[in-house]
């Protein structure tokens, strides 16, 4: 809306004492006026007339007209455009409009079917407002009866306060929406030519005596006021859209959880004054589906909103738009478009995962925790946060709370006891989903009490592996849950042997190995506190060793040998213990000397001998000692009944005479025999045929060489291998074969120069054959053969 001319001006009538008039604008200050007056002077406090006791009281004019009634002007406020003869410039063009602003607060009252008369008329200066007059505009409020119709009232507007009665009293205001406190007039610049002069007139009037004996109207007393404020002319340009208001009513593009979500925009501020605004919301953005729409009045707030109550949003997006009217009925174009989304779904319950139902826990500060939920429905919001509650009542009448955005919350210090839990998801725009399944836990923070062992009492020696421990039961606030064991043969119960055990009796059997323990019991109540350790208790599990010596035992066959059978008491052992054994055939063995022995707190060893001998063999035996009705220890023995064995590689051996010739002799092991064996060779016949041995003596098992050399012939070499009363014998046959030569004549003389001739005669001795080399070595005389080589 453009503006070509505005003027304030500011008249007021009031009472010394009371509030000032409450509209100060430009070029105003309370108390003072700034224009021209039908009386020539500014209607200041001091003549302003107060209006009772009759009208007739107080007219200073009069005139005729208005049907011929007798008017007479008790009271006038006014504005001329000649007081401010630029405010006309400019207009006015065809469609322009001259507007102007009253304020009226007073009281009118009257008896007897008196009369009064507000007016307020827009005219020419100088010629008044007739009835049937087009040139002017005139409003009337009658006390109680209208003057007669005439025609045609083209621009007039009447008012009856108290029609049709014959007494009134009641206030009189005229006033509007316009900063609250006053009305606004439009008219057309036609009715002027679209010129002036013109002015504007506030009067009452009374028509008769009646009137001003009996009828009473009051601008005057304190806190009444009236005045002509703003004076203007306006060109018609459509007002401007409204935009969406911030900080309140549903934003653009958000989510609500409302089924009447509210919509609010900026009010506009036009000088044409906005009288409505006008609100559509539809299902899309065309505006083809409108599902709430409403036409909202100007109220002067600075931000106008609508919720449509008559209407249930369900869940799915939306558009609005708002445009607005002025006073001179135009339309501003619609708004941007703007949306929201409904989401009255509300989410699922979360599905709390820890601490698990019924739990015990000695966290008096437990986290809690869920499985997220989910926001189902057409326009989901989203999952916003989480509300906790946890509490001693299983109905929630008392609780501890919190609101999270996350899937898990560490509560406040608890106090011991039983508390009950539950979680519900909240979506973006405050849908509250079901809460979830109730979960209940217990916290116990205080430990159980100490056990008391009992049996086997401390101290305890016995020789039975098998044992059971017990301890008197622990006494906790909630339950004792199970009690840890220990036992080890370490006092600091550190050692490797350490065995730790859970149980949930009071007792508890197990198996131990010859030793000095030591045990101790603690409880463990259901959430999880450890108490104190109880005494230390010990127990020795007695026994006795045994060892049999010498182990392997190894004779010589046809001897006998003994073992000592030694036992020895382990960790307080004390008892009598007997021997037995268990001999296989072919072994003979003596009884045991002595057949048992005692062991006491001060004899802790002791021995006993057992002897056998049998054949050549290796023999297994095992030793038993036991104690009637308490421990028993085997071990078995090994007896060698030993003896070796002599043979020799080749049995028969050729060789050649003088030649040294040479055989294995092995000696061979029975029943592990490992003894030294010595060997000697006897020869048949002698004859100058020798022999020895290389190694000699030889350790069984293993083997010598027999080397033996002489003349030709057949020898026998009886070979014989001593151990101890041991001795055995083989025999081994030389072969030695070779020749002999003679000469004939064995001796003959020859003369210098002279050749001699002698025959050499080979003979085979011991079946040789071969061929023979001849050779000679005689000093100065030279030697030849018929035959070097002889076979």
């Amino acid at each position: 809306m453009s503006v070509s001319q505005i003027f304030s001006a500011h008249a007021s009538t009031g009472n010394s004492g009371g509030a000032p008039f409450p509209y100060v604008g430009v070029g105003q200050t309370n108390g003072t006026c700034q224009y021209f007056s039908l009386f020539s002077s500014c209607l200041s406090v001091t003549n302003a007339r107060v209006l009772n006791g009759g009208l007739g009281a107080i007219i200073n004019a009069s005139e005729s007209g208005n049907n011929g009634n007798t008017e007479g002007t008790a009271f006038s406020v006014s504005w001329r455009t000649t007081d401010n003869p630029n405010i006309w410039s400019g207009c006015c063009a065809s469609g322009d409009k001259i507007f102007f602003d009253v304020v009226l607060h007073g009281h009118i009252a009257f008896a007897g079917g008196a009369n009064a008369l507000i007016r307020v008329a827009a005219q020419r200066t100088g010629v008044p407002c007739q009835y049937w007059a087009t040139n002017c505009f005139m409003w009337e409020w009658y006390a109680n009866t209208p003057p007669p119709a005439v025609p045609p009232y083209n621009n007039d507007v009447l008012s009856v306060l108290c029609p049709n009665t014959s007494s009134c009293d009641q206030p009189l205001d005229v006033n509007g929406p316009i900063n609250g406190i006053y009305k606004r007039f439009y008219l057309d610049s036609s009715i002027f030519s679209n010129s002036g002069p013109i002015e504007i007139q506030i009067t009452t009037l009374a028509n008769s005596a009646l009137d001003r004996s009996y009828a009473t109207v009051d601008f005057g007393t304190t806190g009444y006021y009236v005045g002509i404020l703003d004076v203007g002319w306006i060109h018609q340009t459509p007002p401007v859209a409204p935009t969406i208001a911030s900080g309140v009513g549903t934003p653009n593009g958000a989510y609500t959880g409302s089924i009447h979500p509210t919509v609010c925009w900026n009010g506009v501020s036009d000088i044409g004054i906005i009288t409505q605004y006008n609100v559509q919301i539809a299902s899309d953005s065309g505006f083809s589906n409108i599902v709430a729409s409403k036409t909202v009045p100007e109220v002067g707030a600075a931000i106008d909103c609508y919720t449509p109550t008559a209407t249930t949003f369900t869940d799915a997006r939306y558009f609005w738009r708002v445009n607005d009217n002025d006073y001179l009925g135009q339309t501003s174009p619609w708004s941007s478009t703007y949306n929201f989304y409904v989401d009255t779904t509300p989410p699922t319950a979360p599905v709390l995962t820890s601490p698990a139902n019924n739990v015990y826990t000695n966290n008096n500060r437990p986290t809690l925790s869920w499985n997220p939920s989910t926001d189902p429905g057409p326009t989901p919001s989203g999952v916003n946060s989480y509300f906790i509650e946890v509490s001693t009542s299983a109905s929630f009448s008392s609780y501890q709370s919190n609101q999270i955005p996350g899937t898990s919350v560490q509560t406040n210090a608890l106090a011991e006891g039983l508390w009950y839990w539950r979680v519900k998801a909240i979506d973006n725009v405050g849908n509250n989903g079901p809460w979830s399944t109730v979960l209940q836990f217990t916290v116990d923070v205080t430990p159980p009490s100490t056990p008391v062992l009992q049996s086997p009492a401390t101290g305890t020696i016995s020789t039975s592996q098998s044992q059971t421990l017990s301890w008197s039961a622990a006494t906790d606030n909630f339950g004792v849950s199970s009690y840890t064991l220990q036992v080890d043969t370490s006092s600091a119960f550190n050692s490797a042997s350490l065995i730790t055990r859970t149980i949930t009796g009071t007792s508890y059997s197990l198996t131990l190995s010859p030793n000095t323990y030591y045990w101790r019991v603690q409880a463990v109540d259901l959430a999880g506190n450890v108490g104190g350790w109880s005494s230390v208790f010990t127990l020795s599990i007695s026994d006795f060793s045994l060892t049999v010596t010498p182990n392997p035992l190894n004779v010589n066959t046809g001897t006998s040998g003994s073992w000592t059978v030694a036992v020895g008491a382990l960790f307080g052992f004390t008892g009598t213990i007997s021997f037995t054994d268990n001999v296989p055939s072919g072994l003979v063995c003596t009884s045991f000397n002595p057949p048992s022995v005692t062991l006491t707190s001060s004899v802790t060893g002791a021995a006993s001998t057992l002897s056998c001998s049998g054949p050549t063999n290796q023999y297994s035996v095992t030793v038993t000692a036991g104690v009637t009705g308490g421990p028993s220890h085997s071990q078995t023995a090994t007896f060698n009944s030993q003896d070796f064995t002599i043979n020799p590689t080749q049995s028969s051996v050729s060789t050649f005479m003088n030649t040294l010739a040479t055989t294995t002799i092995n000696i061979g092991s029975l029943a592990s025999f490992a003894g030294s064996v010595t060997l000697t060779a006897a020869v048949s016949p002698a004859n100058g045929f020798g022999c020895s041995f290389g190694p000699n003596p030889v350790t069984a098992p293993g083997s010598a060489n027999l080397s033996c050399s002489g003349p030709a012939g057949t020898y026998t070499v009886t070979v014989t291998g001593t151990s101890g009363s041991l001795s055995h014998q083989t025999q081994v046959t030389f072969t030695v074969k070779g020749f002999s030569l003679t000469a004939s004549p064995s001796s003959l003389t020859i003369a210098e120069g002279r050749t001699a001739q002698i025959t050499i005669q080979a003979t085979s001795l011991t079946g040789y054959s071969g061929s023979i080399t001849l050779s000679s070595n005689l000093y100065c005389a030279t030697v030849t053969f018929s035959k070097p080589t002889l076979t």
